[in-house]
């Protein structure tokens, strides 16, 4: 506490600082709030602390690529189609003495013919529209082949 004296007077001034007169005010704003009734207010207790349980996770891998089929083994007569520049469907897997036929579906000529090192060697020889052609596969291997207009057109047939 301080003295001072103002024109004749003697007063006692208490000088408290500003950050000290706002925490007092603070403290009794929020104690007010908590002196209300027992009756009207349940005791707050604290949330208790958990921690979730470890997460367990089971992933299936496909052993196939996504949107490929599962190798099937054809026997007896097999289709193919040659349409939109494609052998339809390119890889095939097939039992020894399975006889494929590819059907040249698309507007434009093309061929099947075998290329590479394949067990047995095949050659449609040029396909119109509509044409069709036939090969039996008696031998087991891969056999690859392509179209030999449209070299980008490639297939696979496979006896195990």
């Amino acid at each position: 506490m301080r003295s001072r004296k103002v024109k004749g007077m003697h007063t006692n001034t208490l000088v408290i600082p500003g950050a000290t007169v706002a925490l007092v005010l603070i403290a009794a704003i929020l104690s007010a709030g908590c002196m209300s009734s027992p009756s009207s207010q349940a005791p707050s207790t604290p949330a208790p602390v958990t921690t979730a349980p470890p997460v367990s996770m089971t992933m299936t891998v496909p052993t196939t690529p996504p949107g490929a089929a599962t190798t099937q083994i054809l026997s007896g007569n097999v289709n193919v189609t040659i349409q939109n520049y494609a052998f339809n469907p390119a890889a095939i897997t097939v039992q020894p003495g399975t006889t494929v036929t590819w059907t040249n579906m698309d507007t434009v000529d093309h061929t099947v013919t075998s290329v590479g090192t394949s067990p047995a060697s095949f050659d449609s020889r040029t396909l119109h529209p509509g044409a069709t052609f036939q090969y039996t596969f008696n031998y087991a291997g891969t056999y690859t082949y392509d179209c030999t207009i449209h070299t980008f057109m490639q297939g696979t047939v496979t006896v195990p």
